[in-house]
């Protein structure tokens, strides 16, 4: 469906969430708030994954099942998290969102369904899916 980046979480009242970008080695001391693995293993081995490439290994002390819990545990003070940019607008008081400095990373959000059996409510779901998203027209 789309590409979604990769931006950082925090507390609204962090010392750097009024950067205007981030490095991922200002991060690197911090206590983290991960999505939890056995809900989906290749998110959260690529958000591992790219703090590797830095040589960073993130200090996860949460796990949650859903992003909206993730950015409601950062909001509450519990750590900081990378999230995909779409939940920016997540409606959730109390974080800040900051862009990654250097090369993007992100998440592909995808959406599986049977082109022969779609009705028109699956096209005005995708179609809104896209525009969310940022995504072109199929």
């Amino acid at each position: 469906l789309a590409d979604d980046v990769f931006v950082c979480c925090l507390p609204a009242g962090h010392s750097l969430a009024g950067r205007p970008r981030l490095r991922l080695a200002q991060l690197a001391e911090e206590p983290f708030v991960m999505f939890a693995r056995e809900v989906a293993p290749a998110n959260y081995d690529n958000v591992v994954a790219i703090f590797s490439r830095e040589g960073i290994h993130p200090r996860m002390v949460h796990a949650a099942r859903q992003w909206l819990t993730v950015i409601a545990m950062v909001a509450h003070g519990l750590g900081v998290s990378l999230v995909p940019r779409s939940l920016e607008r997540s409606g959730i008081d109390g974080v800040s969102f900051v862009p990654l400095a250097g090369q993007p990373a992100g998440s592909r959000a995808l959406i599986v369904w049977n082109p022969a059996q779609a009705t028109k409510a699956t096209e005005s779901f995708l179609a809104c899916a896209r525009a969310d998203l940022g995504a072109p027209p199929a």
